[in-house]
Formats: C-alpha cells, sequence, structure tokens
C-alpha cells in the first residue's frame, strides 16, 4: 500500500477520501482552464471546495458516498446535472461571478437528473450553501439502507421544494459566517491554475480535441485512451500523445 501511496504521490495525486461516505471527490470539466467554449475557470473554486472537504470532520459519516461536479461551459463536459451537487458557474450583466446550484442527481441503479435548487448564487456563498445542502443530507438521508442512502433519494422522497427550505433555513445561520469566500482566498490559488502553465497553444488545444471528438474512426495506429482527468489519442508509433489537454488533476 505504502508503495501505492507513494506513486500516486509522485504524480500530485493522492487516495485521500477515496472511499467511504465521505466527499469523495469534486470534479470539473477536463479540458477547464483551456477549453474556447468556457466562460470562467471553474478549477480554483474546485480546489477551495476540494480543500474545504478534505478531512472536514462534520462530513466524514455521511449516509453515503458524496460528489461535486463544477462547470462554466456552454457544453457540459463535467455532468454537473449527474452528481449529488451540481454547480453552474458564470458571470452576470455586472461581471460579477454566479453559481446556479443542482441537487439531488446519480446514477448506480437509479439514475436521476438533479434539480435546481437555487439560482444566481453570489460566489463568495459557495462554501456555505454547499454546506447547508451537506448538513441537511446527513440529517435526514437515510442510514438503515444503503441502496437508498443517496441525496438523490432524499429529494426524490422529500421533494425539491421541501427540501430546498430546509436548505434554506440551514443556510441562514451559516451564510454569513467563517466560510464566506473572499477576492484574496481565490486569488491566491489562480497562479496555480495560469493558462502560462499550458504547454500548448490554448485554442489550438481546444480544436484538436474537437477534430478528434468529431472524427467518426481513429486513425490507423491510434487507440482512444480515456483517462479520469484528461483525454488524449495515444499513437502506437513512436510519436508523442497529442491532443494532450493540459490541466492541474482536481482531486
Amino acid at each position: 500500500m505504502g508503495d501505492i501511496l507513494a506513486r500516486l504521490a509522485a504524480v500530485d495525486m493522492h487516495a485521500i477520501q477515496t472511499s467511504g461516505n465521505c466527499v469523495r471527490n469534486i470534479s470539473t470539466d477536463a479540458f477547464a482552464g483551456v477549453a474556447a467554449d468556457e466562460l470562467l475557470d471553474p478549477r480554483p473554486l474546485a480546489e477551495i471546495l476540494r480543500q474545504w472537504s478534505t478531512v472536514n470532520p462534520e462530513f466524514l459519516y455521511l449516509p453515503r458516498k458524496f460528489k461535486i461536479a463544477l462547470c462554466s461551459a456552454s457544453e457540459d463536459r463535467a455532468a454537473v446535472m449527474m452528481h449529488d451537487i451540481g454547480l453552474y458557474l458564470y458571470r452576470d450583466a455586472a461581471g460579477e461571478m454566479l453559481f446556479d446550484v443542482m441537487v439531488g442527481g446519480g446514477l448506480g441503479r437509479t439514475p436521476i437528473l438533479s434539480q435546481p435548487i437555487r439560482k444566481a448564487l453570489p460566489w463568495q456563498h459557495l462554501l456555505s450553501y454547499v454546506e447547508a445542502v451537506l448538513r441537511v443530507y446527513n440529517r435526514h438521508g437515510r442510514r438503515d439502507n444503503k441502496y437508498k442512502a443517496r441525496i438523490k433519494i432524499l429529494v426524490k422522497a422529500l421533494g425539491i421544494e421541501a427540501f430546498a427550505r430546509e436548505v434554506e433555513a440551514e443556510w441562514e445561520h451559516i451564510k454569513e459566517g467563517p466560510a464566506e469566500l473572499t477576492r484574496e482566498s481565490t486569488s491566491a490559488l489562480r497562479p496555480a491554475f495560469s493558462r502560462r502553465s499550458t504547454r500548448h497553444n490554448r485554442r489550438s488545444i481546444w480544436h484538436s480535441a474537437v477534430r478528434w471528438r468529431a472524427t467518426p474512426s481513429l486513425p490507423a495506429g491510434c487507440s482512444a485512451t480515456p483517462m479520469r482527468t484528461s483525454s488524449r489519442v495515444m499513437c502506437r508509433s513512436r510519436c508523442r500523445p497529442s491532443p494532450v489537454p493540459i490541466c492541474r488533476p482536481v482531486m
């Protein structure tokens, strides 16, 4: 096990909260930071969510595993409606960042798409609103049957309106608290996700990916290799992989 963890650490990955009834992962678009149809780069906020949720003692024993996804592109490649919480990031007419929040999605034996619970949430309240959703789920989610323990079952049982009322009541107590984000807290992370860290031109990466996806069949000698944080076409010859969307993995 130690060797496996060392290998993960060598490529900036880890296995913390990859199992158990906790917030398992924060996902976003595989092309985040380079996508031509992206409104904003969601990776810094995804990283803030990751740091906040990792070993958060309040949510280490949820009724069931929990997954969150963010997207800010016109094409939803993060599949936000298939997650326990889906977050869509955009700007309003004044240029302020806002979130549309959806809850109750999931696949498995009972596939359900999430439903909108709040529109135009100011970005400063991202953590506190997610915390309110998790608190309601932690309080009311079923623990007697793991097949009915996901938040999608709770939302369906209560109804989205009743669930939203519970979340809003909980949020009232914490929305102006220490979880409120500031421009300083988000700006501190942006250099780690700078476009200068990409090895290729942003637009050329995106156009190569679009051409690959539109190709009915792969070129001779090539195979598609799906990856968790990116997708690439790997030629079996000695040529280099192409395209390679460069983005820092968000665990």
